[in-house]
């Protein structure tokens, strides 16, 4: 398929982008700063096509930079007699900033991420020098602040975009996905089709809500954007048990005719738009079930609830959706899906492996710094600064290397462009005019490249970044060969020295990220069916769901592992919390019978954690849920819908193909 052309929105980025960029070199030079170009630069790494993207972004790199400026203005003075313990403080501060930076998956990383090189780019040139790391710092900051007021005025000035139109248009391919996976579910067809992009268009979604907080003048737009992402997560695994239960029911032949119906009704009414969603007719909640049901019953029962809590939620997403789309969300919205408490934040975090990836960037730039050091090489400092820049960069993708070899591609032809611009180019460019024009066509190439191709950004980024910093404008041309050959040698080393350091101690790829994911998955359904996540149960559901959007990703990866696995266990969580929520108010022998096929289940999940692998439940498991099914049958009330709901997804996800229950003889086990 042939990639479309650049649109004119992209072009029009570009342009302004440069235009922006030509006025912060114009500025920087006329002040007499010593690096114009990083105000140049600067205007590049902070312009985004949206100007809440774009506010964010500023914030971030001008707290990140006087952070990292102050500390080294801190450090330097009294470590700059030792050397070495100047290297060590340097590599922990980059080491402790990368970590802190990856705790956090929004775009507030930044304010992290940046301090971890911005301090060694200040202090190792001042190693020798110590009297004028102010002078650095300062420069430093004032090329910085001079590159984002430019970058912020000319996006102003030329409109840039909001948010929310992004969002709406990320929302409707979201909501056509879930809705073609929806229809799929409810017409018992079985798919294997991905759901990576469903997660994907999440984890994008999240990102914007993040900007939409510097973009609205509506105070309730991004708590209503949150109350959506919260229900669009939460109609995935809602889809799954649909889909498993008309499984279940296709295995015995197939829903009732009546079953049938209902469910193309909430197909139709799945297609209605936002506006008569409102009004929309919605299923009625089904009878009491009988004493004496039988498992087909109990299956088109279970799916009956299943679509009732489908509607719900796909009626609040509409209505929120709408208010967020519009800028319009109203502070009286009522949900309608009150099955569980949605507010939960929680986060999966691999502490181990970030704590890996940080310590070992730092013993990399110590060890780096001694090399250095023992060398004289003054042009090694800015080796030391591009290698930390790079293992900072990608340090928390599952596989850095080939993104850090494409990181060194770039790097060397960067050179290559600035020299051909430093020595045949320039030397002709007598006024600013006409060095404005040498750049023009190499910028305007790259700048449209970075929203044209999304792919390609961090490189055409970078292109711009190193080729202006190899040029190493100045107020009057200076073009010293055996400089740029110094810095060009330097970048390179320090490039390829990132990449082989990597590649050293990171040789694993992303089947360890993966094995790790699905283990911690395992112990926390052990943790949870223990009873060990306490009252904690939307923080839980939170941390499950989130681990759910991590592993999606990678199992479209890999071979024989599918989104199936994932969603099992999600669903098998879910039904846990459940009863876990519910088993006390039953009481008798239901509460005892759950507590064993709790204990039962953490058990299951701690033999595939011991094994390595997933095991198949054995057969005493499949007898704790059918007993707790004879015994849950006969009882009424919500707390008895619940836990027969739970048992019953319990018993379709853990045992698919397992013959029908023996339910006859249904025991009394409640709390009169």
């Amino acid at each position: 398929m042939t990639p479309a052309l650049p649109s004119a929105r992209d072009w029009w980025f570009s342009l302004r982008t440069f235009a922006a960029s030509m006025l912060a070199l114009y500025i920087a030079l006329a002040l007499s700063l010593p690096n114009p170009v990083w105000a140049m630069g600067t205007v590049y790494v902070v312009s985004q096509p949206m100007m809440g993207a774009m506010r964010s972004k500023t914030l971030y790199r001008v707290g990140g930079t006087l952070l990292g400026v102050s500390v080294a203005v801190l450090l330097v003075p009294p470590l700059s007699d030792t050397p070495i313990l100047l290297m060590l403080a340097t590599a922990l501060w980059s080491g402790t900033m990368l970590y802190v930076s990856m705790l956090d998956r929004t775009p507030r990383n930044y304010l992290f991420r940046l301090p971890a090189y911005t301090m060694p780019l200040v202090a190792l040139p001042a190693l020798h020098a110590p009297q004028n790391v102010f002078e650095i710092a300062l420069a430093r900051s004032e090329e910085i602040i001079v590159g984002i007021v430019c970058a912020n005025v000319v996006a102003g000035l030329a409109m840039g975009e909001r948010v929310t139109p992004v969002i709406r248009q990320r929302l409707e391919q979201w909501f056509a996905a879930v809705s073609s996976w929806a229809a799929e579910a409810l017409s018992a067809k079985v798919s294997q089709a991905s759901r990576h992009p469903l997660t994907a268009g999440l984890q994008a979604f999240e990102q914007l809500i993040a900007h939409l907080a510097f973009d609205t003048g509506n105070p309730y737009a991004v708590r209503a954007a949150r109350e959506l992402r919260a229900r669009m997560r939460m109609l995935m695994p809602h889809i799954s048990s649909l889909a498993a239960l008309q499984e279940a029911l296709a295995r015995l032949g197939g829903a009732s005719e009546a079953q049938r119906r209902r469910t193309e009704e909430v197909g139709r009414w799945l297609m209605a738009s936002a506006d008569s969603v409102e009004h929309a007719r919605y299923p009625s909640v089904p009878p009491r079930l009988s004493a004496t049901a039988t498992w087909p019953e109990l299956l088109e029962w279970t799916l009956r609830m299943r679509l009732v809590g489908l509607v719900d939620l796909w009626r609040d997403c509409q209505l929120l959706r709408r208010g967020v789309e519009n800028d319009d969300a109203l502070p009286r919205w009522q949900p309608a899906y009150r099955r569980w408490n949605l507010s939960g934040i929680s986060h999966h975090i691999d502490f181990g492996m970030l704590l890996f990836y940080a310590g070992s960037m730092s013993l990399g730039i110590f060890l780096g710094g001694l090399l250095w050091l023992s060398t004289g090489w003054a042009p090694g400092a800015n080796a030391l600064v591009l290698g930390t820049v790079a293992c900072s960069l990608f340090a928390s993708l599952d596989e850095p290397a080939p993104q850090m070899f494409r990181f060194l591609l770039v790097n060397l032809a960067s050179s290559l462009l600035g020299g051909l611009l430093l020595f045949v180019v320039l030397p002709s460019a007598h006024e600013f005019e006409t060095l404005v024009a040498c750049f023009f066509v190499p910028c305007l190439l790259f700048g449209v490249l970075l929203v044209s191709r999304p792919q390609f950004g961090t490189e055409a980024l970078l292109m711009i970044v190193f080729t202006g910093s190899f040029v190493g404008l100045r107020g009057a041309y200076t073009a010293d060969f055996q400089l740029f050959l110094d810095s060009c040698l330097a970048s390179a080393l320090g490039a390829l020295g990132a990449l082989l350091w990597t590649l050293l101690m990171r040789p694993f790829g992303s089947e360890l990220a993966l094995s790790r994911l699905v283990h911690a998955n395992w112990r926390d359904l052990a943790h949870c069916s223990a009873g060990g996540q306490g009252s904690h149960y939307p923080e839980s559901m939170a941390r499950m769901q989130d681990r759910l959007e991590l592993l999606l990703p990678r199992l479209a990866n890999q071979r024989g592992q599918t989104a199936t696995d994932a969603f099992r266990d999600l669903r098998v969580g879910f039904s846990v919390l459940h009863l876990q929520r519910e088993e006390q108010r039953l009481g008798g022998e239901v509460e005892q019978t759950i507590a064993r096929l709790l204990a039962a289940i953490a058990a299951h999940f701690r033999a595939c954690e011991a094994a390595d692998a997933y095991r198949a439940p054995d057969a005493a498991l499949l007898a704790r849920i059918d007993q707790g099914l004879r015994q849950v049958l006969p009882l009424a009330g919500p707390a008895a819908d619940e836990v027969r709901n739970a048992l019953v997804e319990l018993r379709v996800t853990l045992f698919p193909e397992a013959a029908e229950p023996d339910l006859s003889g249904a025991e009394s086990g409640a709390r009169p």
